[in-house]
């Protein structure tokens, strides 16, 4: 598939760009991938703005404590990194949506998960994970795409709503929901950058939720 990526400017970023052209131009026409049209590139370009602004707010100055990267892309020194491939030569080879044994439960004060979850074939249990990862009270930062064309690595199978993401991190803390809003199109923005403080003590069973919660 488009191995074009939501993600941070950056040389692997422009290099998987180049790649998905190539890879649809060699393709026989019947399995041919779309190239890029205009608007997927002004997207691209302004979703991987907006994740920087949200990093920066974040990671500078840089702060004290361990920070896990999965999926990684930024290639900043000093970060863990966990990746289901060992291309980019990972900490941890590993799938986020299982249980890991050799990673510890709570070593982690930040995990960033960008443009990750809507490649997971079970994001709640990546988020379960996610959880355990971090220690109480540690800040997870994700952003996932809504208004935008598939693209790879592939699978890429699930689109989060601003009401899908309060469903989802319902016994988290201080959710903050920061929407890439898409130009003349309102309530359906291009993507979301999230971030939630994890709470262990939060336990909401989902025969227990509510739908009204959702307005709170």
């Amino acid at each position: 598939g488009c191995r074009m990526k939501c993600c941070v400017n950056s040389p692997l970023a422009n290099s998987a760009c180049t790649n998905a052209r190539a890879a649809a131009q060699d393709r026989p026409a019947r399995c041919a991938v779309p190239l890029p049209s205009p608007i997927d590139e002004k997207y691209l370009a302004l979703s991987r703005e907006h994740i920087s602004a949200a990093l920066r707010k974040i990671l500078e100055p840089r702060p004290d404590g361990r920070i896990l990267e999965i999926g990684p892309k930024l290639g900043w020194p000093g970060f863990e990194t966990l990746d289901i491939n060992s291309t980019e030569q990972p900490t941890y080879v590993a799938d986020i949506t299982k249980y890991n044994p050799s990673i510890s439960s709570a070593r982690y004060d930040i995990v960033i998960c960008m443009s990750v979850l809507e490649h997971t074939l079970e994001p709640v249990k990546a988020l379960a994970e996610i959880r355990r990862l971090l220690r109480d009270g540690g800040l997870l930062v994700a952003q996932t795409p809504l208004n935008f064309r598939q693209h790879g690595p592939q699978p890429d199978l699930w689109r989060f709503t601003h009401n899908g993401w309060k469903y989802l991190l319902r016994d988290w803390d201080d959710v903050k929901i920061d929407a890439l809003d898409t130009p003349e199109r309102t309530l359906f923005p291009i993507a979301y950058v999230v971030t939630a403080r994890c709470n262990k003590a939060k336990i909401t069973m989902p025969d227990e939720f509510r739908a009204d919660w959702i307005d709170r």
